[in-house]
């Protein structure tokens, strides 16, 4: 009876052996994928207490000057930080104290490029092969109630309080509501919404 006991200890710890060697070989072979995910930018400034969600997921990190952003990362400054992306094709967002943007999408070879921000301001500097290519979401920035799409190069977009404004520095950028897409309003360099 105890022989019998012992073999079943043996093959039950065998079991769980192999079940955990291929956990292990699972989340090494997920952290190698993330690794090799595409680095979109790089966060070229970094003021005050500044956080990366990769993928969006917790925990978030400490972000320093020189960190790579990755396509679904979210950026957070908290109160008195800021923080700047380059991005690989040119692109600038630069982050106002207490924000929060999502890279929701940064593809530059299909010419996509979106950001969610869900509260605070962002500086969008936008390269003239982006601002003038024919794709018509080549680079948009949406808050839960509008969205503000390049037609030009050099904007700001903010979200408090419920309501979204977006203020043009250069070029020109369309701007709509979310309820109502079909009423896009294009705004010129000195214009605010």
């Amino acid at each position: 009876m105890l022989i019998k006991g012992l073999m079943t200890g043996k093959r039950l710890f065998s079991r769980c052996a192999v079940i955990l060697l291929g956990s292990l070989l699972c989340l090494m072979l997920s952290s190698v994928a993330s690794q090799a995910a595409e680095v979109i930018g790089r966060l070229t400034a970094v003021a005050g207490r500044v956080d990366i969600l990769r993928g969006g997921r917790l925990p978030a990190i400490a972000a320093r000057k020189g960190d790579a952003v990755f396509e679904k990362d979210f950026v957070r400054t908290k109160s008195r930080s800021r923080a700047e992306i380059r991005f690989s094709d040119g692109n600038v967002i630069r982050i106002a104290p207490r924000s929060r943007i999502d890279v929701s999408e940064y593809a530059v070879k299909r010419d996509r490029r979106s950001f969610r921000l869900s509260r605070g301001r962002i500086e969008a500097v936008v390269t003239k092969a982006t601002a003038t290519s024919r794709s018509p979401r080549r680079f948009e920035i949406s808050t839960p109630n509008a969205v503000a799409g390049v037609r030009g190069t050099w904007y700001f977009v903010y979200f408090d309080n419920n309501a979204t404004g977006v203020s043009v520095k250069e070029g020109v950028v369309y701007v709509y509501n979310l309820q109502h897409p079909d009423q896009l309003i294009e705004l010129p360099a000195g214009f605010s919404t």
